[in-house]
Protein backbone atom coordinates (compact mmCIF):
# COMPACT_ATOMS: atom_id res chain seq x y z
CA UNK A 1 0.00 0.00 0.00
CA UNK A 2 2.77 2.23 0.86
CA UNK A 3 3.98 2.18 -3.05
CA UNK A 4 0.93 3.56 -3.61
CA UNK A 5 0.87 6.95 -1.46
CA UNK A 6 2.78 10.52 -2.17
CA UNK A 7 4.25 12.80 0.29
CA UNK A 8 3.86 16.86 -0.07
CA UNK A 9 5.89 18.55 2.43
CA UNK A 10 5.94 22.00 2.68
CA UNK A 11 9.31 23.98 3.29
CA UNK A 12 9.03 27.69 0.80
CA UNK A 13 7.72 29.80 4.01
CA UNK A 14 10.38 32.93 5.28
CA UNK A 15 11.01 31.55 8.91
CA UNK A 16 9.51 34.76 10.07
CA UNK A 17 8.85 33.99 13.59
CA UNK A 18 12.10 31.54 13.64
CA UNK A 19 14.32 34.31 12.79
CA UNK A 20 16.55 31.91 10.90
CA UNK A 21 15.87 29.37 8.00
CA UNK A 22 14.13 26.58 9.93
CA UNK A 23 14.11 23.53 7.17
CA UNK A 24 18.27 23.41 7.84
CA UNK A 25 18.13 23.77 11.49
CA UNK A 26 19.47 20.53 13.29
CA UNK A 27 16.80 18.12 15.03
CA UNK A 28 19.23 15.51 16.14
CA UNK A 29 22.08 14.38 14.00
CA UNK A 30 19.56 15.63 10.78
CA UNK A 31 18.46 18.71 9.43
CA UNK A 32 14.98 19.26 9.59
CA UNK A 33 13.37 18.97 6.09
CA UNK A 34 15.59 15.62 6.37
CA UNK A 35 14.11 14.48 9.28
CA UNK A 36 10.39 14.96 7.74
CA UNK A 37 11.51 13.25 4.44
CA UNK A 38 13.12 10.03 6.28
CA UNK A 39 9.89 10.29 8.13
CA UNK A 40 7.98 9.13 5.23
CA UNK A 41 10.76 8.06 3.42
CA UNK A 42 10.65 4.80 6.17
CA UNK A 43 7.64 3.94 5.80
CA UNK A 44 7.86 2.87 1.99
CA UNK A 45 7.00 6.02 0.60
CA UNK A 46 9.44 7.02 -2.19
CA UNK A 47 7.34 9.61 -3.89
CA UNK A 48 7.96 12.73 -1.76
CA UNK A 49 7.52 16.37 -3.06
CA UNK A 50 9.23 19.30 -0.94
CA UNK A 51 7.93 22.43 -1.99
CA UNK A 52 10.27 25.34 -2.19
CA UNK A 53 10.67 28.79 -2.20
CA UNK A 54 13.12 31.01 0.48
CA UNK A 55 16.42 30.22 0.03
CA UNK A 56 15.57 27.64 -2.35
CA UNK A 57 19.55 27.43 -3.33
CA UNK A 58 20.13 26.17 -0.11
CA UNK A 59 17.48 23.69 0.24
CA UNK A 60 16.74 22.04 -2.96
CA UNK A 61 20.57 20.58 -3.06
CA UNK A 62 20.29 18.96 1.07
CA UNK A 63 16.10 17.87 -0.23
CA UNK A 64 17.84 15.85 -3.64
CA UNK A 65 20.37 13.72 -1.42
CA UNK A 66 18.00 13.29 1.39
CA UNK A 67 15.91 11.77 -1.42
CA UNK A 68 13.15 13.81 -2.48
CA UNK A 69 11.63 15.72 -5.47
CA UNK A 70 11.96 19.98 -4.59
CA UNK A 71 9.42 21.66 -6.75
CA UNK A 72 10.00 25.92 -6.43
CA UNK A 73 7.00 27.53 -5.84
CA UNK A 74 7.46 31.06 -7.59
CA UNK A 75 3.91 32.99 -5.86
CA UNK A 76 5.37 31.48 -2.01
CA UNK A 77 5.08 34.58 -0.83
CA UNK A 78 1.37 34.80 -1.08
CA UNK A 79 0.47 31.95 1.38
CA UNK A 80 0.36 28.11 1.78
CA UNK A 81 -2.76 27.39 -0.57
CA UNK A 82 -0.37 27.97 -3.37
CA UNK A 83 2.34 25.66 -2.10
CA UNK A 84 -0.18 22.98 -1.25
CA UNK A 85 -1.60 23.14 -4.77
CA UNK A 86 1.96 23.54 -6.35
CA UNK A 87 2.80 20.19 -4.49
CA UNK A 88 -0.09 18.18 -5.50
CA UNK A 89 0.48 19.01 -8.74
CA UNK A 90 3.63 16.83 -9.18
CA UNK A 91 2.91 13.96 -6.93
CA UNK A 92 2.23 10.44 -8.95
CA UNK A 93 -1.37 11.06 -10.23
CA UNK A 94 -2.20 7.13 -10.18
CA UNK A 95 -1.51 7.11 -6.83
CA UNK A 96 -4.58 6.35 -4.13
CA UNK A 97 -3.49 9.28 -1.75
CA UNK A 98 -0.79 11.66 0.05
CA UNK A 99 0.53 13.12 3.14
CA UNK A 100 0.46 16.57 3.72
CA UNK A 101 3.19 17.93 6.37
CA UNK A 102 4.99 21.65 7.02
CA UNK A 103 8.01 20.94 7.88
CA UNK A 104 8.51 22.25 10.33
CA UNK A 105 6.85 19.85 12.71
CA UNK A 106 9.45 16.72 12.68
CA UNK A 107 8.49 15.09 15.98
CA UNK A 108 6.31 12.83 14.27
CA UNK A 109 6.93 9.26 14.89
CA UNK A 110 7.51 6.55 12.48
CA UNK A 111 4.76 4.50 13.89
CA UNK A 112 2.02 7.49 13.55
CA UNK A 113 2.69 6.83 9.93
CA UNK A 114 2.44 3.69 9.47
CA UNK A 115 -0.95 3.61 11.67
CA UNK A 116 -2.44 6.36 9.38
CA UNK A 117 -1.43 4.09 6.20
CA UNK A 118 -2.83 0.82 7.90
CA UNK A 119 -6.60 2.54 8.56
CA UNK A 120 -6.21 4.41 4.85
CA UNK A 121 -5.79 1.02 3.43
CA UNK A 122 -9.25 -0.38 5.04
CA UNK A 123 -11.01 3.52 4.10
CA UNK A 124 -9.53 4.59 1.32
CA UNK A 125 -12.22 7.39 0.26
CA UNK A 126 -11.62 9.03 3.94
CA UNK A 127 -9.27 11.58 5.21
CA UNK A 128 -7.43 9.84 7.82
CA UNK A 129 -7.27 12.18 10.55
CA UNK A 130 -4.42 11.90 13.36
CA UNK A 131 -5.59 12.86 16.62
CA UNK A 132 -3.97 12.88 20.32
CA UNK A 133 -6.64 13.36 23.35
CA UNK A 134 -9.13 14.70 20.88
CA UNK A 135 -7.16 17.48 19.09
CA UNK A 136 -6.39 16.92 15.08
CA UNK A 137 -2.71 17.16 14.22
CA UNK A 138 -0.46 16.66 11.55
CA UNK A 139 -0.25 14.92 9.26
CA UNK A 140 -3.68 14.04 7.30
CA UNK A 141 -3.63 11.59 4.83
CA UNK A 142 -5.53 12.65 1.77
CA UNK A 143 -7.29 10.55 -0.93
CA UNK A 144 -6.06 11.36 -4.18
CA UNK A 145 -9.81 11.60 -5.50
CA UNK A 146 -9.73 15.57 -3.73
CA UNK A 147 -6.84 17.04 -5.41
CA UNK A 148 -8.85 18.28 -8.35
CA UNK A 149 -11.23 19.98 -6.24
CA UNK A 150 -8.10 21.38 -3.97
CA UNK A 151 -6.51 22.50 -7.04
CA UNK A 152 -9.50 24.50 -7.66
CA UNK A 153 -9.52 26.27 -4.66
CA UNK A 154 -9.65 30.02 -5.13
CA UNK A 155 -6.93 32.75 -2.99
CA UNK A 156 -9.01 33.40 -0.66
CA UNK A 157 -10.30 30.10 0.44
CA UNK A 158 -8.29 27.68 3.07
CA UNK A 159 -7.91 23.99 2.30
CA UNK A 160 -9.04 24.09 6.27
CA UNK A 161 -12.37 24.73 5.37
CA UNK A 162 -12.11 22.27 2.60
CA UNK A 163 -11.32 19.26 4.54
CA UNK A 164 -13.28 20.34 7.42
CA UNK A 165 -16.70 19.45 4.64
CA UNK A 166 -15.58 15.51 3.18
CA UNK A 167 -15.49 12.55 5.08
CA UNK A 168 -13.03 12.09 7.86
CA UNK A 169 -11.60 8.85 9.51
CA UNK A 170 -10.11 10.53 13.28
CA UNK A 171 -7.56 8.15 14.05
CA UNK A 172 -6.40 8.32 17.58
CA UNK A 173 -2.79 8.19 18.32
CA UNK A 174 -0.76 8.34 21.47
CA UNK A 175 1.58 10.49 19.60
CA UNK A 176 1.95 14.40 20.91
CA UNK A 177 4.43 14.92 18.42
CA UNK A 178 1.46 15.41 15.23
CA UNK A 179 0.31 18.64 17.53
CA UNK A 180 3.99 20.30 17.83
CA UNK A 181 5.35 22.76 15.54
CA UNK A 182 8.92 24.25 15.33
CA UNK A 183 7.35 27.55 14.25
CA UNK A 184 9.13 29.90 16.86
CA UNK A 185 12.44 29.12 19.30
CA UNK A 186 10.22 28.03 21.89
CA UNK A 187 8.71 25.48 19.91
CA UNK A 188 11.90 24.33 18.27
CA UNK A 189 13.26 23.54 22.05
CA UNK A 190 10.04 21.43 23.20
CA UNK A 191 10.13 19.52 19.49
CA UNK A 192 14.25 19.30 20.14
CA UNK A 193 13.30 17.81 23.22
CA UNK A 194 10.41 15.47 21.79
CA UNK A 195 12.88 14.02 19.21
CA UNK A 196 15.50 12.98 22.00
CA UNK A 197 13.19 10.47 23.06
CA UNK A 198 11.29 10.14 20.19
CA UNK A 199 10.70 6.13 21.18
CA UNK A 200 9.67 6.54 24.57
CA UNK A 201 6.00 7.70 25.24
CA UNK A 202 5.91 10.81 27.95
CA UNK A 203 3.42 10.91 30.69
CA UNK A 204 0.87 12.37 28.73
CA UNK A 205 1.35 9.67 26.11
CA UNK A 206 0.93 6.95 28.35
CA UNK A 207 -2.58 8.22 29.96
CA UNK A 208 -3.51 8.19 26.79
CA UNK A 209 -2.90 4.41 26.28
CA UNK A 210 -4.57 3.93 29.26
CA UNK A 211 -7.50 6.15 28.89
CA UNK A 212 -7.71 3.44 25.65
CA UNK A 213 -7.24 0.70 27.23
CA UNK A 214 -8.66 0.54 30.81
CA UNK A 215 -11.77 2.28 31.90
CA UNK A 216 -11.90 5.39 33.95
CA UNK A 217 -12.85 3.85 37.25
CA UNK A 218 -10.79 1.04 36.67
CA UNK A 219 -9.02 0.08 40.02
CA UNK A 220 -5.61 -1.01 38.36
CA UNK A 221 -5.09 3.08 37.81
CA UNK A 222 -4.09 3.76 40.89
CA UNK A 223 -1.75 0.64 41.02
CA UNK A 224 -0.19 1.88 37.46
CA UNK A 225 0.34 5.26 39.33
CA UNK A 226 2.13 3.67 42.24
CA UNK A 227 4.28 1.35 40.63
CA UNK A 228 5.40 4.06 38.30
CA UNK A 229 6.28 6.78 41.71
CA UNK A 230 7.81 3.69 43.17
CA UNK A 231 10.17 2.96 40.14
CA UNK A 232 10.87 6.39 40.11
CA UNK A 233 12.22 6.44 43.27
CA UNK A 234 14.53 3.40 43.06
CA UNK A 235 15.92 5.14 39.62
CA UNK A 236 16.99 7.95 41.32
CA UNK A 237 18.49 6.31 44.43
CA UNK A 238 20.57 3.58 41.86
CA UNK A 239 24.39 4.29 41.40
CA UNK A 240 23.76 2.63 37.45
CA UNK A 241 22.71 4.53 34.52
CA UNK A 242 19.24 3.61 34.13
CA UNK A 243 16.82 6.00 31.41
CA UNK A 244 14.01 7.73 34.02
CA UNK A 245 11.77 8.35 31.27
CA UNK A 246 11.75 4.33 30.30
CA UNK A 247 11.37 3.43 33.86
CA UNK A 248 8.30 6.02 33.94
CA UNK A 249 6.56 4.90 30.54
CA UNK A 250 7.22 1.04 31.77
CA UNK A 251 5.53 1.54 35.30
CA UNK A 252 2.74 3.25 33.89
CA UNK A 253 2.11 1.09 31.10
CA UNK A 254 3.01 -2.51 32.70
CA UNK A 255 -0.43 -3.93 33.21
CA UNK A 256 -2.48 -1.87 30.76
CA UNK A 257 -3.84 -5.14 29.24
CA UNK A 258 -4.53 -6.04 32.59
CA UNK A 259 -7.76 -6.92 31.83
CA UNK A 260 -7.00 -9.85 29.17
CA UNK A 261 -5.11 -13.26 29.80
CA UNK A 262 -1.60 -13.28 29.32
CA UNK A 263 -1.67 -9.74 29.90
CA UNK A 264 2.28 -9.02 30.08
CA UNK A 265 2.62 -10.54 26.61
CA UNK A 266 -0.77 -8.29 25.40
CA UNK A 267 0.78 -5.23 26.94
CA UNK A 268 3.98 -5.88 25.21
CA UNK A 269 2.44 -6.61 22.03
CA UNK A 270 0.43 -3.30 21.94
CA UNK A 271 3.34 -1.27 23.01
CA UNK A 272 5.83 -3.35 20.14
CA UNK A 273 2.92 -2.41 17.51
CA UNK A 274 2.46 1.69 18.43
CA UNK A 275 6.62 1.24 18.21
CA UNK A 276 7.47 1.74 21.72
CA UNK A 277 9.69 -0.99 21.57
CA UNK A 278 11.77 -0.42 24.26
CA UNK A 279 9.00 -0.11 26.43
CA UNK A 280 7.49 -3.24 25.01
CA UNK A 281 10.86 -5.18 26.37
CA UNK A 282 10.40 -4.06 29.93
CA UNK A 283 6.71 -4.92 30.20
CA UNK A 284 7.54 -8.19 28.76
CA UNK A 285 9.12 -9.17 31.84
CA UNK A 286 7.52 -7.41 34.45
CA UNK A 287 5.95 -10.88 35.14
CA UNK A 288 8.77 -13.21 34.72
CA UNK A 289 12.44 -11.23 34.02
CA UNK A 290 15.82 -12.97 33.12
CA UNK A 291 18.61 -11.34 34.88
CA UNK A 292 21.84 -10.38 34.07
CA UNK A 293 23.64 -10.84 37.68
CA UNK A 294 27.08 -9.45 36.04
CA UNK A 295 25.32 -6.34 34.19
CA UNK A 296 24.35 -2.81 35.93
CA UNK A 297 20.80 -2.56 36.84
CA UNK A 298 18.28 -2.41 34.67
CA UNK A 299 15.22 -0.58 33.74
CA UNK A 300 13.01 -3.90 33.79
CA UNK A 301 14.66 -4.97 37.05
CA UNK A 302 13.06 -1.27 38.78
CA UNK A 303 9.66 -1.75 37.16
CA UNK A 304 9.76 -5.70 38.10
CA UNK A 305 10.64 -4.87 42.00
CA UNK A 306 8.41 -2.20 41.76
CA UNK A 307 5.35 -4.36 40.85
CA UNK A 308 5.84 -6.93 43.78
CA UNK A 309 6.29 -3.53 46.41
CA UNK A 310 2.38 -2.54 45.28
CA UNK A 311 -0.54 -4.25 46.05
CA UNK A 312 -4.31 -3.11 45.29
CA UNK A 313 -3.96 -1.47 48.84
CA UNK A 314 -0.58 -0.03 48.79
CA UNK A 315 3.16 0.26 49.34
CA UNK A 316 4.03 -3.09 51.13
CA UNK A 317 7.67 -3.31 51.64
CA UNK A 318 7.27 -6.92 53.43
CA UNK A 319 7.03 -8.97 49.77
CA UNK A 320 7.66 -12.42 51.81
CA UNK A 321 4.61 -12.98 52.87
CA UNK A 322 2.37 -12.37 49.87
CA UNK A 323 4.92 -14.99 48.12
CA UNK A 324 3.78 -16.83 51.22
CA UNK A 325 0.41 -16.96 50.98
CA UNK A 326 0.59 -17.37 46.92
CA UNK A 327 2.23 -20.64 47.47
CA UNK A 328 -0.44 -21.83 50.42
CA UNK A 329 -3.22 -20.90 47.75
CA UNK A 330 -2.09 -22.39 44.37
CA UNK A 331 0.74 -24.84 45.04
CA UNK A 332 0.29 -26.51 41.36
CA UNK A 333 2.24 -23.46 40.89
CA UNK A 334 5.15 -23.77 43.36
CA UNK A 335 7.88 -23.49 40.87
CA UNK A 336 6.80 -20.31 39.17
CA UNK A 337 6.39 -18.47 42.56
CA UNK A 338 9.70 -19.46 44.03
CA UNK A 339 11.21 -18.09 40.89
CA UNK A 340 9.61 -15.04 40.99
CA UNK A 341 10.08 -14.87 45.04
CA UNK A 342 13.82 -15.34 44.59
CA UNK A 343 14.44 -12.79 41.08
CA UNK A 344 12.63 -10.05 43.89
CA UNK A 345 15.04 -11.27 46.03
CA UNK A 346 18.04 -10.73 43.79
CA UNK A 347 16.99 -7.32 42.98
CA UNK A 348 16.19 -5.93 46.23
CA UNK A 349 20.01 -6.91 46.62
CA UNK A 350 21.12 -5.89 43.21
CA UNK A 351 19.58 -2.42 43.79
CA UNK A 352 20.28 -1.69 47.66
CA UNK A 353 24.23 -2.47 46.85
CA UNK A 354 23.93 0.29 43.88
CA UNK A 355 22.37 2.33 45.75
CA UNK A 356 24.38 2.81 49.35
CA UNK A 357 21.35 2.30 51.13
CA UNK A 358 17.88 0.09 52.31
CA UNK A 359 15.06 -0.53 50.20
CA UNK A 360 12.97 0.92 53.52
CA UNK A 361 15.39 4.14 53.47
CA UNK A 362 14.94 4.69 49.56
CA UNK A 363 11.31 4.71 49.53
CA UNK A 364 11.41 6.31 53.13
CA UNK A 365 12.40 9.61 50.75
Amino acid sequence: MTSRISAVILAAGFSSRMKTFKPLLPVGKKTMIQTVIDLFRNNGITDIVVVTGHNREQLEPVVKNAGARPMFHPGFASGMLGSIQKGIRHIRPEHAGFFLLPTDIPAVRPSTVRLMIREFHTNPHRIIMPCFKGQPGHPPLIPSELTTRIQALGKNATLRVLLAAEKKRTLTLHDQGILMDADDPDGYRRVLDKVRSLDIPNREECLSIVDQELPREHPIRDHLALVARTALKLAHAVSDPVNVDLVIAAALLHDVKRMEKKHAGAGAALLQDLGFTRVSTVISQHMDIELDLHAPVQEKELVYFADKLCTRHGLDIDYHHRFRNHLEKTPWAATNIWKRYENTRHIQARIEAAAGKSITEILAC
